[in-house]
This record gives structure tokens, sequence and C-alpha cells, in this order.
């Protein structure tokens, strides 16, 4: 959960080549909802994180509600979720 007036808006992915640890990235949204990178706090890593260092999933100024992992064996997936992608209409 991110503290009052941040929202989710990266996550940091350790894979080698399978995904070993995860990082949330919360940033600072203005009064237009639009994300500010440079007014961020990070989560714990939660894992085991890999010697090759994190990739930054994001898309620049948006806020994510959550995320979901593609597994099979291993988590070998990540992606964000966006809120207007949790509607659902109905006939």
């Amino acid at each position: 959960m991110a503290k009052p007036g941040y929202a989710l808006g990266a996550i940091r992915v350790y894979a080698e080549p399978k995904i070993t640890a995860i990082q949330l990235v919360f940033m600072r949204a203005d009064a237009n909802g639009r994300l500010e990178p440079n007014v961020s706090y990070t989560s714990k890593v939660l894992g085991i994180p890999s010697a090759g260092g994190p990739q930054e999933v994001r898309r620049a100024g948006e806020q994510f509600v959550g995320f979901v992992v593609r597994r099979s064996v291993a988590a070998d997936g990540i992606g964000l979720v966006r809120e207007h992608a949790l509607r659902v209409s109905r006939p």
C-alpha cells in the first residue's frame, strides 16, 4: 500500500533469467494524477536479488494499481496493471 499522495509507478525486477526478486517504486502524484519520478521511495527488496542488478518496468508518469506475474516452473514475466484495465463493461 502506498503512502498518502503516492502511487505505484514502477517495479524493479531482478532476473537471471527467471525473476529472483522485485522492488516496488512509489512516486508522488501531482494534482492531475501524473507521477513525479524524482519524488519517490521504494519498498524492501522482495526475494533474493540476482548479481546483474535490476531492470525497471514503468511507463513515464502513469499510475498503476498493481502488478501481475507470469509463472511456469518459476516466475518468468511481470507486468503492471493500469486502473482502466480493471473496468469491466457489462451488457
